[in-house]
Parts: structure tokens; C-alpha cells; sequence
């Protein structure tokens, strides 16, 4: 998590030298502040976001309503 937030902050032309007495710090203030603000956003999506459907999962539900509706209609036909 960390090394894709320097990437972004190096992208974004901030400066990611950390500070050499507190190692978890960064150097800049500004710096800093994003990177907590980075945390509280992945913490806050991970309670807050619902689990993603993929397309496959997608697929396989619409093929089985599929299937239900057509036995449906031949039982109704007999």
C-alpha cells in the first residue's frame, strides 16, 4: 500500500523522503498529510464498499434464470 501511494505521490511531485528518526513519517508535512488521508480512504472503502460481482458470476446468474423461466414455460405447456 505504501510503495502505490509514493508512486502516486512521485507522479504527483511530491517529495517521499521519510524522516530518519521516525521512519513511518514522511520528511514533508504535506506529504504526510496525504498519506494519512490515503489510509482513512482505503479503510473508510473497505467497510463501506459492497463485494464486486464479476462478470462470469454475472453470467452463470443470468443463464440460470434463464433456464428456470424456459422449464417454466415447457412445464406450463404441458
Amino acid at each position: 500500500m505504501r510503495t502505490a501511494f509514493e508512486a502516486w505521490a512521485q507522479r504527483d511531485g511530491h517529495i517521499v523522503r521519510r524522516r530518519e528518526d521516525k521512519p513511518d513519517e514522511y520528511l514533508i508535512f504535506e506529504t504526510q498529510r496525504r498519506w494519512v488521508i490515503w489510509q482513512a480512504a482505503l479503510t473508510h472503502g473497505k467497510t463501506a464498499a459492497k463485494p464486486r460481482v464479476s462478470a462470469a458470476e454475472k453470467a452463470a446468474k443470468a443463464q440460470r434464470a434463464l433456464e428456470m423461466s424456459s422449464d417454466g414455460a415447457q412445464q406450463g405447456a404441458q
